[in-house]
């Protein structure tokens, strides 16, 4: 019985173990979420800034070609 009774404290104290393991691994991915999503805006600002800079060095030799 009390091999039994042992097994089945083990078994909680894993089970404990794992829910705060779940606990960890949801946090840590939520957190690469984040970073993600900022690396995505800051990819997308980048662009954005590229074909506005292209618009205007355009515009610019547009400008310079009619004087």
């Amino acid at each position: 019985m009390d091999k039994f009774m042992s097994t089945i404290s083990d078994l909680k104290s894993d089970n404990e173990r794992l829910k705060q393991d779940n606990i960890d691994l949801k946090q840590q991915v939520t957190a690469m979420e984040q970073k993600l999503e900022i690396t995505a805006t800051n990819h997308g600002a980048i662009i954005l800034n590229f074909m506005a800079y292209q618009e205007l060095s355009m515009n610019n030799g547009l400008l310079q070609n009619k004087n």
